[in-house]
């Protein structure tokens, strides 16, 4: 790990496979403020970022002068293999991103359909689903001003719900 000057990073020539909002984003910053950028951004050895392109945004806005990076010898493609297997391992794929992702795969790069399949550990079905892409329909998740984290729910007044909590145990509400 190194600390490279934010001006030496460049955002990659594909697009995420997540997206943040607005309220999570402000918190990023605030905390990014805070403590500083407590994980690494990840880039390629030419500081092309392959994850962290939140934090490397909250540290431009903060006007950080370094960040904290780790490099990895990789090609483009593997970089953006790496980013989606990074985004799925903290669940924040948005599918529509991820199918856009898997087109531009296929389309820049040597990965037959099976390979590339195999290689992100998908079904048939969901590879399929998702190199396809005209099922795959982009929710509108910018409108929304709460975090992805508590969705509100929507019931009838007076109507019991039952709340599955990690632990497995529910709780009436």
């Amino acid at each position: 790990m190194e600390n490279v000057a934010v001006t030496e990073l460049k955002r990659g020539g594909w697009a995420t496979s997540c997206y943040i909002v607005s309220p999570d984003y402000k918190r990023l910053v605030a905390s990014i403020s805070m403590y500083g950028i407590l994980a690494p951004i990840v880039t390629k050895a030419d500081y092309t970022i392959i994850d962290g392109h939140h934090r490397y945004m909250a540290a431009e806005e903060l006007g950080l002068s370094e960040v904290p990076v780790i490099t990895v010898d990789c090609s483009d493609i593997d970089a953006v293999l790496l980013h989606i297997d990074m985004n799925r391992y903290r669940g924040i794929v948005v599918a529509k991103f991820l199918s856009n992702l898997i087109g531009y795969i296929l389309e820049n790069s040597d990965y037959s359909y099976d390979d590339l399949r195999n290689r992100m550990a998908l079904s048939k079905e969901e590879f399929e689903i998702l190199s396809d892409g005209s099922l795959v329909k982009m929710r509108k998740i910018k409108q929304h001003s709460y975090s992805p984290a508590w969705v509100p729910v929507e019931s009838a007044s007076g109507e019991t719900m039952t709340i599955e909590k990690v632990t497995g145990h529910s709780e009436q509400v």
